[in-house]
């Protein structure tokens, strides 16, 4: 699960030094390094997402194999916690 983790941290951090690349650079729109920029930025910031989610479903089941209940408690509601929350901003 750490390679996972690692994997969805770096597509992350690459996606969003795209875009700030983008940003820095002041290009806008008929620029070909904005179009292209911002579409591999965006696609790789939101492919971190289901990584990192599979990353933490990963690290709940490690957590409940080695019968650490209370972390694996711990692990799922402040997840629940965190996606409820992010479901309720959208509303």
């Amino acid at each position: 699960m750490k390679r996972l983790y690692r994997a969805a941290m770096v597509m992350a951090m690459a996606g969003l030094l795209l875009l700030l690349a983008v940003i820095g650079a002041g290009v806008s729109y008929p620029h070909p390094f904005f179009t292209i920029g911002t579409l591999v930025g965006m696609g790789c910031v939101f492919l971190s997402l289901p990584l990192f989610f599979i990353a933490w479903i990963g690290q709940l089941r490690q957590s409940v194999k080695t019968k650490q209940y209370g972390w694996a408690l711990c692990i799922a509601v402040f997840g629940i916690f965190l996606i409820v929350r992010g479901l309720l901003q959208i509303w």
